[in-house]
């Protein structure tokens, strides 16, 4: 193997200062760092001897790239695809192998969210949780912060974990600052899964997805601790009996902009309601119709009550056609002469048979031969008010199904709720389940559920102002 001088580099180091000493091998100069820096795997080495320069460099790259990304005329959400899949891969590597501290990411961090909220139209006040947090609403986001603390935890344990004795004992410490350090990351809580191994018994690359998916944990923790301390953005914690909704980049594509910015600004009470602008800007917040305090629940909860009939939403350009309910996968506990009948577009009239009464639930299920009745009462209640629109009309039915069992009737009343911002309570899950839609097809009827919650919260968000609603 031969030297290459001229790609070769040398550095002398006198009482802890660079000195100009030139080495030469077979009589050809190998040039210092101080002539020529060099790259090496992505790093720069100069004279400084330290990486002030290059941090100020990815900074500086990091503004170009993200005014570059927005002068396009993408889409906003074109944008965020690029930032996502093209700038940050570019950045994760350099905050690997240069010493940023926590502190300068965090400032690279808070450049990036302040133009990921601008391209979904979201506002100023948005926090940071909503866009990455584990929550009821999952954005298909990574956190540069998460994702350099991962990548250092990783470096941290190959180097550590090598099976070289030469680079596991001259392994350098990586300095990340004093808020954050690889090593915080621990062993807590390892081996406690039942699919995940020992820490002992694991191998290499084992203990360093532990210790990624700790660091993960970690994050995640300190997310939903501040959404704790949010009093208004942080409610979503009170939230109980609802299924978490994860959009993904497909979902993301198929969702208009205006609709996608609705349901995240919705899902944290950040929406331009009176009550907001109230608080913000000094407005009046009282409802123009009613003079009751106009906040997002008044306008989604209350002022749906208004309307008798359903709204049926029709594609552009295309016409209304009158689907009938989801089939049945399977027959319920192998009947074949299930009857239905449902509260729309007439009053419904509970069959008599059964018994007696003028209750009107949404959905009346029930087969002559194995004398069994389903009752379903559907709500579109507040999210914070899931568990008490269960009970409120499970109580309400209480009666009609003693009266029916008296008369020999197995009788199953199932109240169930789809949040008026788009999320399914978990009652709705477990009446799809005991009507046999499962797997595939019951993720898809969920989807079907969220999407038309959204739509008519969303028409009747754009339309909070037409006086018309008074007369209703």
């Amino acid at each position: 193997m031969k030297i290459k001088p001229s790609k070769s580099r040398s550095i002398s180091i006198v009482k802890g200062q660079l000195v100009s000493e030139t080495f030469f091998v077979s009589e050809e100069p190998i040039p210092t760092i101080l002539e020529k820096p060099i790259k090496s795997l992505g790093r720069w080495y100069n004279a400084t001897l330290n990486d002030t320069e290059q941090i100020e460099q990815i900074r500086q790259d990091t503004i170009r790239g993200l005014k570059q990304i927005n002068n396009t005329a993408l889409p906003g959400k074109l944008k965020l695809w690029c930032f996502h899949f093209g700038l940050m891969p570019r950045l994760l590597w350099p905050l690997t192998i240069y010493e940023f501290t926590s502190s300068h990411v965090n400032r690279l961090e808070r450049l990036v969210n302040a133009q990921i909220r601008k391209w979904l139209g979201l506002p100023k006040c948005m926090s940071s949780v909503g866009l990455y947090v584990d929550g009821p609403l999952s954005l298909p986001l990574s956190n540069l912060t998460e994702e350099y603390r991962c990548a250092k935890a990783r470096l941290e344990m190959t180097l550590t974990e090598s099976q070289d004795p030469c680079v596991r004992g001259a392994a350098p410490v990586l300095r990340t600052g004093n808020k954050w350090t690889p090593k915080a990351a621990g062993r807590g809580g390892f081996g406690l899964g039942v699919m995940t191994p020992l820490w002992e018994s694991a191998s290499s690359a084992e203990r360093r997805h532990m210790v990624v998916e700790e660091v993960r944990r970690q994050e995640e923790a300190a997310r939903c601790a501040k959404a704790v301390s949010q009093a208004q953005q942080g409610r979503w914690m009170r939230w109980d009996g609802i299924a978490k909704k994860k959009i993904s980049w497909s979902e993301l594509w198929n969702m208009e902009s205006n609709r996608l910015s609705f349901v995240i600004r919705a899902t944290y009470d950040i929406l331009p309601s009176p009550t907001n602008l109230s608080l913000w800007l000094g407005e009046d917040s009282a409802c123009p119709l009613c003079s009751a305090p106009a906040n997002l629940k008044h306008i989604l909860v209350a002022k749906r009550r208004m309307f008798q009939n359903p709204i049926a939403f029709v594609q552009e350009g295309k016409k209304h056609t009158a689907k009938g309910p989801p089939a049945m996968l399977r027959p319920i506990e192998a009947a074949n002469d299930w009857e239905m009948r449902v509260d729309l577009d007439k009053s419904l009239a509970f069959p008599p048979n059964i018994a007696s009464t003028r209750l009107r639930p949404d959905l009346v299920l029930w087969s002559n031969s194995s004398h069994k009745v389903f009752i379903v009462e559907l709500t579109v209640p507040w999210e914070e008010a899931i568990d008490e629109a269960y009970e409120r009309k499970k109580l309400r039915y209480s009666q009609l199904a003693a009266e029916a069992e008296e008369r020999g009737w197995s009788v199953l009343v199932y109240p169930v709720e789809v949040g008026c911002r788009g999320f399914v309570a978990n009652s709705t899950i477990r009446l799809l389940k005991e009507v046999g839609i499962t797997g595939r097809a019951q993720k898809k009827l969920i989807k079907e559920l969220a999407t038309s919650a959204e739509k008519s919260s969303h028409w009747l968000w754009l339309r909070r102002k037409e006086i018309a609603w008074g007369a209703k």
